[in-house]
């Protein structure tokens, strides 16, 4: 026997075991890159976040968008590449995009006999066109837990249905007011019941031992106090103002 006819098989074998390795280079180098944090240059996904019910039967669709672009804000006027369909093109949607996910930016609100129809939002950034369908599916109404899981995330919904935005509640004031003459304008800000809970949370109840000594609230005044003064010393939640004359 030659010495090529005792090596043949073995360079039979080796070829064929290398010739896998070789396709999956070749594969690999076709394929597009993943997991690439681009800064620039990527396309902008309207999203569909659900719709909401007002108070007068009509209903709002809830659209957010996001940007995946790492670092580049893109201004996209209202028209062909950033228009709503049917009906008006301008539902108020944003013309600056800021990078990533955007949750809930804003309301477009339609008719109560909207019916099954869909909303469709389309951008075209970067010459790549998306687009969201908004409809009243009953899987995509949003309520406020909802909301709130969404983007705090892990959120009590007991609380977050109680919860509420700030307000302030200030008394009457004359319609008038003499030159000269001072005027004090006196509110309140109501603490929200999930706010309260935060604050308790983690707190164990003490047993009382008579009236509760109230705490002495630290007053301030601004820089200029011809122009204002702020007192603190109302009672809790409260807040007065007062506007010496010049």
């Amino acid at each position: 026997m030659t010495l090529a006819r005792r090596f043949l098989p073995w360079l039979v074998l080796g070829s064929l075991a290398l010739a896998p390795v070789s396709t999956a280079l070749i594969d690999a180098q076709q394929l597009p890159p993943i997991n690439v944090k681009r800064t620039t240059g990527q396309s902008i996904v309207p999203v569909f976040e659900g719709w909401e019910r007002n108070p007068d039967d009509t209903f709002s669709l809830v659209f957010g968008y996001m940007n995946r672009n790492y670092a580049e804000g893109i201004s996209v006027a209202v028209g062909p590449a950033n228009r709503f369909e049917p009906g008006d093109a301008d539902r108020g949607q944003p013309t600056y995009f800021y990078p990533r996910r955007q949750q809930f930016q804003f309301r477009a609100r339609v008719p109560k006999d909207w019916g099954d129809k869909e909303l469709i939002w389309t951008l075209n950034v970067n010459g790549q066109t998306e687009r969201a369908y908004g409809s009243l599916k009953p899987v995509w109404e949003l309520s406020r837990s909802v909301i709130v899981d969404n983007v705090h995330g892990n959120a009590n919904i007991n609380l977050a249905s109680k919860d509420q935005p700030p307000s302030l509640q200030v008394d009457p004031v004359p319609s008038s007011v003499s030159l000269g003459a001072g005027l004090t304008l006196t509110g309140a800000v109501p603490i929200p019941t999930a706010s309260r809970h935060r604050r308790s949370r983690g707190r164990a109840a003490l047993p009382s031992a008579g009236p509760t000594p109230k705490r002495r609230r630290r007053s301030s005044t601004c820089r200029s106090p011809r122009r204002c003064a702020f007192r603190q010393d109302c009672p809790r939640g409260g807040l007065s103002i007062a506007v010496p004359p010049r």
